[in-house]
């Protein structure tokens, strides 16, 4: 085999190889940077799970009990108190949102939870 043929063979290999090598470190600094979150450790990302779901205002501020506000929800953070998947999902969290449970339709709360409202009140010492 000439001598230019091999080279020519080998030149190749050696593009692929840097080439494979490239991306593998590519993906390998993608997914550290990822992992590590380099862009929250920047300040890029301002917020947590925890600002995200809970409720910006107590429940109920500016807004009378039982009364909605403009935009149809009862009570600041709330939701829907007339939505019994809303409703259940608050009744998953007693502590959090005992404010917002108290001012539920005991009708759409025995609906959306399958429990009697007082009961439900007295056994999660909600007043």
């Amino acid at each position: 085999m000439p001598k230019g043929k091999a080279k020519n063979k080998t030149g190749k290999e050696n593009i692929l190889l840097y080439g494979i090598a490239a991306a593998a470190v590519a993906v390998f600094a993608w997914a550290v940077l990822s992992i590590f979150g380099a862009g929250a450790a920047a300040g890029n990302a301002n917020y947590n799970a925890e600002s995200v779901y809970a409720p910006s205002a107590p429940a109920g501020a500016g807004v009378a009990e039982g009364q909605m506000d403009e935009s149809g929800m009862h009570g600041a953070g709330c939701g829907d108190l007339t939505d019994p998947a809303n409703v259940q999902h608050l009744s998953h969290h007693p502590d959090q949102y005992a404010d917002c449970i108290k001012q539920v339709s005991p009708d759409i709360f025995k609906q959306a939870t399958g429990t009697d409202k007082n009961v439900f009140m007295q056994q999660n010492g909600i007043k």
